[in-house]
């Protein structure tokens, strides 16, 4: 067992072990258990990247899907104000009658105010940070 050393100016940057002490065998295998590391760190980071890719693809797909069911819901709500405005009130309208410009203008007019005050209040956050 070596004998353990004496550090006369109190420096601490010696290695712990002499090159000496490590023989053939332990240094190739240091050298192999490194290029091992180097394979498993890249195998981790292609994981990564593609978790993080298939998080950012769910997120905007479910972002898609809820605006497309928000704006359909806000036209069925434009459409049976418009016919009750015109007195045909009924109970069950169908998607085709809500195709007609009063109703397309006024979801646009809705869709761009939405777009804008999100915008803005955007905007403004990134400006408060």
């Amino acid at each position: 067992m070596p004998e353990p050393r004496e550090f006369a100016d109190g420096s601490e940057d010696l290695p712990l072990l002499d090159d000496s002490e490590w023989g053939e065998d332990r240094q190739s295998e240091a050298v192999i258990g490194s290029a091992t590391h180097t394979q498993l760190t890249s195998q981790k980071r292609k994981r990564i990247v593609l978790l993080l890719a298939l998080a950012i693809f769910c997120f905007t797909m479910s972002n898609g899907l809820s605006e497309t069911a928000v704006m359909r819901i806000s036209e069925d709500n434009l459409c049976r104000r418009y016919y009750a405005a015109k007195g045909q009130s009924d109970k069950s309208i169908d998607e085709k009658l809500c195709k007609v410009e009063d109703v397309q203008s006024a979801l646009a007019y809705l869709d761009g105010f939405q777009s804008a005050l999100d915008a803005t209040v955007g905007t403004l956050r990134v400006q408060l940070l």
